[in-house]
């Protein structure tokens, strides 16, 4: 994976909310946002050790109500790039594991089960 030292990446940090458990990776910022999500459900996923049975929401770090704020809308018009602008080279997310159904969030010390 390219280096975020690069003008075409972005490093990106995930932390499961109220956890200590957290992962990294680096991204083309030119991935839509729907791109970066399935991105995300597959290898992000795995890093976190999050169960295939919940869904994952992201939410930016550093908005208003932290963990529980409103997730990130996913788009196949807009691009990493579009959103952050190519000055930002890094980014943090929650990334909240949700019921599939009922959209719930429950704190949870483990999501592997």
């Amino acid at each position: 994976m390219a280096s975020p030292q690069e003008t075409n990446a972005i490093q990106v940090y995930f932390k499961i909310p109220y956890t200590e458990i957290t992962s990294v990776v680096v991204v083309q910022n030119s991935l839509t946002t729907q791109e970066f999500l399935e991105y995300v459900n597959i290898d992000v996923r795995n890093n976190l050790n999050i169960n295939q049975r919940y869904d994952i929401e992201l939410v930016n770090t550093g908005k208003e109500g932290g963990e529980l704020a409103t997730p990130i809308e996913p788009r196949y018009d807009e691009t990493l790039l579009q959103r952050y602008g190519n000055t930002r080279k890094t980014v943090a997310f929650y990334a909240r594991p949700v019921h599939p159904i009922t959209r719930e969030f429950r704190r949870n010390a483990n999501y592997r089960d």
